[in-house]
C-alpha cells in the first residue's frame, strides 16, 4: 500500500477508534457524575496526575524514538523493552513506598484512602510500562486497523466495570478497578496484536541511540505533563478534594469532545511526518491539511460547550454541578486554541528537533509558575483555569513563529489553513446567543437541543456554502480519503 493510502486510511481508523472510545468513556463519566460526589473525582483526579506523572519519567521517549528511527531491529526493540520494565518496576516501587507521604498534598483528604488509592492506581505504570513498546511498533508502521482494538476494547471494559461496580455501591473505588482492568486489556491487546516477540536482550549502544532522540522527546513531555497538571495539584492543595473534583470534572468535558478530533491527528501525524521526511514528502501540506481539518470539526464543539455550558449542565449533569459552568466555559476555549497547536509537537519531532517542543513547554510552564498559584488563591479553580487559558493564549505566537523560522510551515500557510472559520464561526455564535435570548423562560433541555440544533446547522450550512473545499478536506480526515 502507497504512504499516502496508509496515511489516509490510518486517520479513517483512528477515527473510528478514537470516537468509539471516547463515546464509551463520555457515557460511562456522565453517569458517575450524575452518581457519585465531586470529592471521590477530586481524590481519583489527584491519584492520576500522581501516577501519570510517573509512568512519564518511565517512558524516557523511547517509544517516540523507535518511531522516529528509520530502521529498527531486533536488538533496539529489546533493549526498550528492557529499560521500559526495568524503570516501571523501579518508579512503582517509589510509589508504593512514598504514597502516605504523597497523600498529604491533597489538603482535606484521607491521608490513608489517598495513599491507598495510589498504591492500586500506581500498578498501571507497570502495565503501560509492558504496552508501551508493542504500541510503538504498531504506530510505526501505521498499522492502525490492529490499534482500533487496543484503543476500543479497553474503553468499554472501562465503561462496563466502573458503572457496574458505582450501580453496586463500590463509589471511588469503582472508577479505580476500572482503569486498572481497562490498562490491562490494553496491554494485553497490543502484544496480541504485534507480531514481535523480546529476547530480554540488552545492548549499551541501541541504549544511546534511542536515548540521544529521547532525552529531548522525554524531557518535553514532562514538562507538557506539568504544563497540563501541575494546576490539579495546587487547585487540590489550595482548595480541597471537593474543588479538586469540580475542576477536573470541566477539565475532562471541556477537553474531551475537542481534543478527541485533535488525538485523532496526531496519532497518525508523527509516523505520518517521520515517514514522509524520510522520503522527502511534503510535510508542510499534510500540517496544513490537518490544522485547517481539526480546526473546522472542533471550532463548533467548543461554541457549543461556551455558549450552553449553563443549560448542559443542569441537564446532563445535574443542578448540584452548576459550580463547574464558569470552568467549562473558560476550559472551552482553552481546549479548543490546545487542539490547534498540538499537532505541531508531531511536526517538530519528525523532523528531528524535540528540543523545540521542550523550548515551548518550558515557556508556557513559566507562565504558569508566574500566575497560576496567586490566581488560584483569589478565585480557587476558576482561576486554574484563566491561568491555563493565558498560558496557551501567550504560547500560540511562539509555536507558530518556530514553525515559520525552521522552514517547517510558513505563516501564510498557517493563516490560510485557519481563513474558513470566520463565517461559520460567526453565524454560529450569533443563533446560539439568540437562541438563548428567545429561549430565556424554556427548560434546560429545551435551550440545550434547540440551540445546539440550530447552531450546528447554521455552521454546517454556512460552511458548505462559503467553504466547501475546506469541509470536504476537513471530512476527508476521517473517512480516510
Amino acid at each position: 500500500m502507497k504512504l499516502e493510502d496508509k496515511i489516509s486510511r490510518g486517520f479513517a481508523l483512528v477515527f473510528l477508534s478514537t470516537m468509539g472510545s471516547r463515546v464509551a468513556s463520555l457515557l460511562a463519566d456522565l453517569f458517575l457524575t450524575r452518581l457519585l460526589a465531586a470529592e471521590g473525582f477530586g481524590i481519583l483526579g489527584f491519584g492520576l496526575v500522581m501516577v501519570n506523572s510517573l509512568a512519564l519519567i518511565r517512558s524516557m521517549g523511547v517509544g517516540e524514538a523507535l518511531i522516529f528511527r528509520r530502521e529498527v531491529d531486533q536488538q533496539s526493540v529489546d533493549t526498550a523493552l528492557v529499560l521500559s520494565v526495568v524503570l516501571g518496576i523501579g518508579i512503582y516501587g517509589l510509589l508504593f513506598f512514598g504514597a502516605s507521604s504523597l497523600s498529604h498534598l491533597l489538603a482535606d483528604g484521607d491521608p490513608l484512602q489517598v495513599a491507598e488509592v495510589l498504591r492500586v492506581l500506581g500498578l498501571l505504570v507497570l502495565l503501560q510500562a509492558l504496552g508501551s513498546v508493542p504500541g510503538a511498533l504498531l504506530e510505526r508502521e501505521l498499522a492502525f486497523d490492529k490499534k482500533l482494538y487496543v484503543d476500543t476494547l479497553p474503553a468499554f471494559l472501562y465503561a462496563f466495570i466502573a458503572v457496574g461496580l458505582a450501580l453496586s455501591g463500590y463509589g471511588l473505588w469503582s472508577m479505580v478497578y476500572g482503569r486498572l482492568l481497562s490498562g490491562l486489556a490494553s496491554a494485553v491487546a497490543s502484544w496480541l496484536c504485534v507480531s514481535w516477540r523480546p529476547r530480554w536482550r540488552w545492548n549499551w549502544d541501541r541504549f544511546r541511540q534511542l536515548g540521544g532522540y529521547g532525552r529531548y522527546a522525554a524531557g518535553a513531555a514532562v514538562v507538557s505533563f506539568l504544563v497540563v497538571n501541575v494546576d490539579d495539584v495546587l487547585v487540590g492543595y489550595l482548595g480541597g478534594k471537593a474543588e479538586l473534583g469540580y475542576y477536573t470534572r470541566a477539565y475532562m468535558l471541556a477537553n474531551l469532545p475537542v481534543t478527541a478530533i485533535a488525538h485523532v491527528a496526531n496519532r497518525v501525524a508523527f509516523p505520518a511526518y517521520a515517514r514522509l521526511e524520510g522520503e522527502g514528502g511534503d510535510t508542510a501540506e499534510l500540517y496544513g491539511r490537518i490544522l485547517g481539518g481539526v480546526a473546522l470539526l472542533t471550532l463548533p464543539m467548543a461554541c457549543l460547550l461556551l455558549l450552553l455550558a449553563e443549560p448542559f449542565t443542569v441537564a446532563v449533569l445535574g443542578s448540584r454541578w452548576l459550580p463547574i459552568v464558569p470552568l467549562l466555559q473558560a476550559l472551552a476555549l482553552y481546549g479548543f486554541i490546545r487542539s490547534l497547536f498540538s499537532n505541531s509537537g508531531p511536526l517538530f519531532n519528525a523532523k528531528g528537533w524535540p528540543e523545540t517542543v521542550l523550548k515551548i513547554n518550558i515557556f508556557q510552564l513559566g507562565v504558569l509558575a508566574l500566575i497560576l498559584y496567586p490566581l488560584i488563591q483569589r478565585w480557587g479553580a476558576l482561576g486554574a483555569c484563566i491561568a491555563t487559558l493565558v498560558g496557551i493564549l501567550l504560547s500560540a505566537p511562539l509555536v507558530m513563529w518556530y514553525l515559520h523560522r525552521g522552514g517547517a510551515v510558513g505563516l501564510r500557510l498557517q493563516f490560510l489553513s485557519l481563513r474558513p472559520l470566520w463565517w461559520p464561526s460567526m453565524a454560529m455564535v450569533t443563533v446560539l446567543l439568540a437562541s438563548q435570548y428567545g429561549l430565556a423562560a424554556a427548560g434546560a433541555w429545551s435551550k440545550l437541543g434547540a440551540g445546539g440544533v440550530a447552531g450546528l446547522l447554521v455552521y454546517g450550512g454556512v460552511l458548505y456554502w462559503r467553504e466547501r473545499q475546506a469541509l470536504f478536506q476537513a471530512l476527508s480526515l476521517v473517512r480516510g480519503g
